[in-house]
C-alpha cells in the first residue's frame, strides 16, 4: 500500500511540473511548428508606458495618417493636406518643414508616405510615380521612379534585411465589377518586387467586409508576422525573408460579438460613410508591432469591453510563446476597424498618432519585473 501511495505521488508531482511549465504546446509538419498557446508562460511580467513627449498638431495632425523616425529618434510625420513633412526632435520640438504639393524638385503631386531607410526621408507620390528622397534636415537629395501599379495601406522597411514589406492593394475588372486584389508584398530598396504572401481578392465596396478583409502584418530583422486568423480563429504566420513559411502562433479564442455601445461608436467613428450592418463579430487580431529591442511580437487582440473599457489588450510573444496579456490604460483602444490611430515601436519607444484628438504621443516602454 506505502509503495502504491509512494508511486502515485511521484506520477502526480511529474504531472503537474510538467503542465506548469508547459503553458503551450507544439506540433510540428514538414519541419514548421505550430505553437498553440493556453495561457501566459509568465505572469508576472508587465508593461509601464511613461509619457516623454506630446506634439499637438494644431489640426493639421487630422491629415497625418503616417509617420516615421530615425536613429536618433526624430520624428517626421507627413501632412497630407499640403504634402508637407514636420520634423521634430525626440522632445517634441518643431525643427523644421519640408516638400509640399508640385511638380518641381522636392515637391510630390500627391504623397502617400514617408519612411525613413538608413536616415534617409522618403516621400512616395502615386500620382506622379516618384520617391523623393530627403536628407534627415530637409535637404532634396533626388528622386526616383517607382512602378505604375504601386499601392499600398502600410508600409514597413527592415533595413537589416534590405527590404520594404507592404500591404499592397490592386485593382481590376471582371465582367463589369471592380475587385480588389491584396496581400503582403516585399520589394527591395528600387520597389522591385522579390515576392508576394497570403494573396486574396473581393468585391471593391467600401464596407465593413472589405476593411476587415485587410492583412494585419508586421516585421522583425529576420521575420515577417501575418495574422492569418478571423472573427472565429486567432492566428498569425511567421516568414522569413525568402518567403518561407517558418512556424505559426495559436492562441485559444472565443469568438466575440460587439455590443450595441460598440457598433454605435463605430458609426460616429465613420460618419456614416460606412454600413454597419455586417459588423457582428469582432476580429481576433487587430494589429501588431515588434519590438526589436526586446525581441518580442505585441499583439492587440479583441476582448470583451465592459463598463467603457477603452484600454489598449495586448498579448506578448518570445520566440512563439505567449508571455503575457497585458491591458494597457494610457492607450485608447478599440476592437472595430479605424484609421485613426498609428502606433509604432522603435528603439523602445511606443508612438501614438490619434488624429481624433489631433496628438502623438511618446511613450517609454518599461518592461517589469
Amino acid at each position: 500500500m506505502r509503495k502504491c501511495l509512494i508511486c502515485i505521488l511521484v506520477v502526480f508531482i511529474i504531472f503537474t511540473g510538467c503542465n506548469k511549465d508547459k503553458s503551450y504546446k507544439y506540433t510540428e509538419d514538414n519541419g514548421i511548428k505550430s505553437y498553440k498557446n493556453y495561457y501566459p508562460a509568465d505572469d508576472n511580467m508587465k508593461i509601464k508606458l511613461e509619457l516623454t513627449t506630446t506634439i499637438d498638431g494644431d489640426n493639421f495632425l487630422q491629415n497625418s495618417f503616417n509617420f516615421c523616425t530615425n536613429s536618433e529618434d526624430e520624428i517626421f510625420l507627413l501632412d497630407y493636406s499640403d504634402g508637407k513633412i514636420h520634423r521634430y526632435n525626440h522632445q517634441g520640438k518643431l525643427l523644421n518643414s519640408f516638400c509640399s504639393i508640385g511638380q518641381g524638385p522636392g515637391e510630390a503631386q500627391q504623397p502617400k508616405a514617408v519612411y525613413c531607410y538608413n536616415d534617409t526621408i522618403s516621400v512616395l507620390s502615386f500620382m506622379d510615380q516618384r520617391n523623393l528622397l530627403f536628407s534627415k534636415d530637409g535637404k532634396f537629395l533626388k528622386h526616383k521612379a517607382i512602378p505604375a501599379s504601386l499601392n499600398f495601406e502600410k508600409l514597413l522597411v527592415s533595413q537589416e534585411r534590405k527590404s520594404i514589406v507592404s500591404s499592397s492593394v490592386f485593382f481590376h475588372q471582371s465582367k463589369e465589377k471592380w475587385y480588389v486584389d491584396y496581400g503582403i508584398r516585399v520589394y527591395d530598396p528600387e520597389f522591385k518586387e522579390k515576392f508576394s504572401l497570403c494573396k486574396n481578392s473581393f468585391p471593391l465596396d467600401f464596407n465593413v467586409t472589405t476593411i476587415t478583409s485587410l492583412k494585419i502584418f508586421t516585421v522583425s530583422a529576420d521575420e515577417i508576422f501575418i495574422s492569418i486568423g478571423d472573427e472565429n480563429n486567432y492566428a498569425i504566420a511567421c516568414y522569413d525573408f525568402q518567403g518561407v513559411l517558418k512556424y505559426q502562433i495559436k492562441k485559444r479564442y472565443s469568438k466575440l460579438k460587439y455590443s450595441k455601445a460598440e457598433i454605435e461608436d463605430f458609426k460616429g467613428c465613420y460618419e456614416g460613410k460606412v454600413a454597419s450592418k455586417d459588423l457582428k463579430f469582432k476580429k481576433a487580431v487587430k494589429e501588431m508591432w515588434y519590438d526589436k529591442t526586446q525581441g518580442l511580437l505585441w499583439v492587440a487582440s479583441a476582448i470583451t469591453r465592459q463598463n467603457n473599457n477603452n484600454s489598449l489588450s495586448v498579448d506578448i510573444y518570445k520566440k512563439g510563446i505567449l508571455q503575457n496579456t497585458l491591458l494597457l490604460p494610457e492607450i485608447e483602444w478599440n476592437d472595430f476597424p479605424n484609421n485613426h490611430t498609428q502606433i509604432s515601436i522603435d528603439n523602445n519607444k511606443f508612438y501614438c498618432l490619434n488624429r481624433n484628438e489631433n496628438i502623438l504621443k511618446v511613450y517609454k516602454i518599461k518592461y517589469l519585473p
